[in-house]
């Protein structure tokens, strides 16, 4: 016959950890924006015609600014469609190229809604597709 072995009372459950009160408030989950349709832009390089299309996502986490983004679309899309026509075709085929244009597009979003809703909106500018031909 097997010996009964008695236990003592359970463990108290561990107490639920206690939140730091000087740790800053969790973020809230990223929102991805398309914008639509994709950015085309053209290039005359070396007498030839280049082009270039880029499909942009926004990331930002206040969904107050996704109206204020649709709102200003055609201003948004125009600043984009100048500020990468106004690049280096040669630039843009290197990885630091394009690096550096996504941070300018960043740039240049964020300065247009600072503009208009006071501000800066949205924390990434993604290129979910970019061709060049």
């Amino acid at each position: 016959m097997a010996a009964l072995k008695i236990l003592g009372p359970a463990p108290a459950p561990a107490e639920a950890e206690v939140a730091d009160p000087n740790a800053p408030p969790p973020q809230p989950a990223a929102i991805y924006y398309p914008l639509k349709p994709a950015i085309m832009v053209n290039f005359t390089v070396r007498g030839r015609q280049r082009f270039l299309q880029a499909e942009l996502t926004l990331m930002l986490r206040d969904g107050a600014v996704v109206s204020a983004i649709e709102l200003h679309q055609p201003m948004i899309r125009n600043a984009l469609i100048m500020l990468i026509g106004g690049q280096s075709f040669e630039e843009l085929q290197t990885a630091e190229g394009k690096e550096l244009l996504r941070q300018n597009c960043l740039q240049e979003i964020q300065r247009l809604l600072q503009q208009e809703i006071g501000k800066p909106g949205i924390e990434q500018v993604l290129f979910t597709d970019f061709v060049m031909q």
